[in-house]
């Protein structure tokens, strides 16, 4: 009798001993809650790493997808986690691309193929109340933020993996995250500053590498080892742009500039920069070595915008004619206001801007695009409609039955500018046969050769040039001042008028059969040249 009441006691004891453990440690962290098994949960952060309850063992569920068009389709009416991510496979047995996705009602992950048009859940895990998706490239491993506590304070980061294996935690509260094939690089601030520090993806070995006593920053990875952090926008503060280096000094290379948001191109050459001035949006490319700024002819936040694999483009919502009495970046931000997007193609090589989806012309729907995702071979682009949370995938190489029957829907060019002070937010497209208004960088008189463009109320004459055989004839034209000269292009190419320097000539990409027109007020001598075919070149003097 005694020797089992010997046992009863030490089995209470341990027993007092795990509750305690447990509310010392564990009862204050959070938790994944786990649907609809109702009552067991994945562990919080700081606790096991091996979430083995609340999965369930049902097979993977097949939704239907709508086709909106040959090349367009729509995969999931949501909403959706934000980010998604597209990736091409490596597998002949697997052709076509894919998107990963998670959805935000029950947290499981799906993908979606190409070639079968449906999407498949591949993760039965059940994690709601995601609000933000960070994918490794590979696609295999999500790290998702979401909120917890009473009062829905404390951020949680949890790598979900897609095939439904253990994750495991990283630190509560941080600010941001980024990742590369490689590593991940994440940030913690608090009221004496921010800490980055990078680790591996699985989680281990983490090393600090920079530290900053601004309290309020995003960072993002980019290229090997090079690191970036900038302000959280705000319409209201001057913002800027940091380039790391491998001391942990952060020296800036953009700004200040209201509004700002930065993302930096793959391999951390160019930084893609929006901003807002006197309320309107505006936005360019830094070149981070020399530090060199273009400016680009559309305008949108950058956090609507992704690079290519290759460095070489940037695929961006652009808003068309958005309201002037908002708050820019800050309202959008809110969701006091959507937008209506077209999707551009910036190519940054040949320096133009290349419309490539209309999406109202598709569907009867507007397009608010946010996440956008791209994949390495640059052939599906995936985003996230901001208005109703669905997904969506645009691809010209999609390999359906009706693609092949569909030709490629035409695009729109426009000149990317060195040296443009402005930005007009409408999108300027080019007319058969009539005068394109082109904006004056500036009045006054001329310097060093350039023409600047003064209000005139005189009638003037007409001049027209014959852009054919990827030549401007003629080659050299002399007029008199308050001449209009007209540009035609009968070339079954595009081209374009864009002066050597400056900003005077800057038309739209002229497509076969189209004009521009421009009336020249001052007297001077003016180079010209075709941004598409930079070898076509040309002179005008205007005279009393």
């Amino acid at each position: 009798m005694r020797r089992t009441l010997t046992i009863i006691a030490v089995v209470i004891v341990l027993g007092g001993l795990v509750v305690w453990a447990y509310f010392s440690f564990f009862a204050n962290q959070a938790g994944i809650t786990v649907a609809p098994t109702g009552t067991t949960s994945l562990p919080g952060a700081g606790q096991a790493t091996t979430p083995t309850q609340g999965e369930t063992a049902s097979p993977a569920t097949t939704a239907v997808t709508t086709a909106a068009g040959a090349r367009l389709v729509k995969i999931s009416a949501g909403p959706v986690v934000p980010s998604p991510i597209v990736y091409r496979s490596t597998s002949t047995t697997t052709p076509g691309f894919f998107v990963n996705y998670i959805e935000r009602q029950s947290g499981n992950v799906f993908s979606y193929s190409s070639v079968t048009r449906s999407s498949t859940r591949i993760s039965n895990k059940t994690v709601p109340g995601i609000q933000l998706a960070v994918w490794l490239p590979s696609a295999q491993t999500a790290f998702v933020r979401y909120l917890s506590g009473t009062d829905s304070t404390t951020i949680n980061t949890y790598a979900l993996n897609a095939d439904g294996s253990d994750g495991f935690f990283l630190e509560q509260n941080l600010a941001d995250i980024a990742v590369s094939s490689t590593s991940i690089l994440t940030l913690a601030s608090g009221v004496t500053g921010s800490v980055a520090s990078t680790r591996r993806t699985d989680g281990t070995r983490s090393v600090e590498v920079f530290s900053s006593p601004l309290s309020s920053l995003r960072v993002a990875l980019a290229g090997k080892n090079r690191y970036f952090a900038f302000t959280n926008p705000s319409s209201s503060l001057g913002g800027a742009v940091f380039l790391v280096d491998g001391a942990g000094r952060l020296s800036r290379i953009a700004g200040p500039l209201n509004g700002l948001v930065a993302l930096p191109s793959p391999s951390g050459a160019t930084v893609l920069v929006s901003y807002v001035v006197g309320g309107a949006m505006q936005m360019e490319l830094v070149n981070t070595a020399t530090g060199a700024v273009t400016q680009l002819p559309v305008a949108t936040i950058a956090d609507k915008c992704v690079w290519a694999a290759d460095n070489l483009a940037v695929y961006c919502g652009i808003p068309m004619n958005p309201p002037a009495n908002y708050t820019y970046p800050d309202d959008w931000y809110q969701s006091a206001i959507s937008f209506s997007d077209r999707i551009w193609k910036i190519n940054v090589a040949g320096r133009y801007a290349e419309l490539v989806l209309d999406f109202s012309k598709e569907n009867d729907i507007a397009l608010d695009a946010v996440a956008l995702s791209i994949d390495s071979a640059g052939t599906a682009l995936s985003f996230i409609n901001k208005i109703d949370g669905s997904l969506w995938v645009y691809s010209p190489q999609i390999s359906y039955q009706e693609a092949s029957q569909t030709s490629p829907a035409p695009t729109i060019q426009v000149p990317v500018s060195q040296k443009t002070p402005s930005i007009n937010q409408n999108t300027p497209s080019s007319t058969n046969n009539s005068e394109v208004n082109t904006p004056p960088v500036s009045t006054g008189a001329q310097t060093n050769n350039q023409l600047t463009p003064n209000p005139t109320t005189s009638v003037p004459s007409s001049v027209s040039v014959n852009i054919q055989g990827f030549a401007f004839n003629p080659s050299t034209l002399t007029i008199k001042k308050d001449t209009k000269v007209t540009w035609t292009n009968n070339d079954s190419v595009i081209h374009t008028v864009t002066s050597d320097s400056g900003n005077l000539l800057n038309s739209p990409t002229l497509s076969p059969g189209t004009s521009f027109s421009f009336t020249f007020a001052n007297t001077g001598s003016l180079t010209y040249h075709c941004a598409v075919h930079p070898t076509m070149k040309s002179t005008i003097i205007v005279e009393n």
